[in-house]
């Protein structure tokens, strides 16, 4: 029986607020992957050349950038 308290017992506040910033923290990811890739998708194949990123690049780019931030 206390099994089953155990697994249907609220969550903890701890528990809660470590999901609670997860979930922040993957917002504030998705964000920056988000505004990252449409910047790189807006210019040019030209500019991308003078950067010296392929147009495949830029997801790739825009994962990197929202993991460092």
């Amino acid at each position: 029986m206390a099994f089953l308290a155990d697994v249907f017992a609220p969550l903890e506040p701890t528990r809660f607020a470590t999901l609670a910033r997860s979930f922040k923290d993957y917002r504030r990811r998705a964000a920056v992957r988000r505004r990252i890739f449409n910047e790189l998708s807006a210019l040019s194949d030209r500019e991308l050349c003078d950067l010296n990123i392929s147009r495949f690049d830029c997801r790739q780019i825009a994962d990197e950038a929202a993991r460092r931030a």
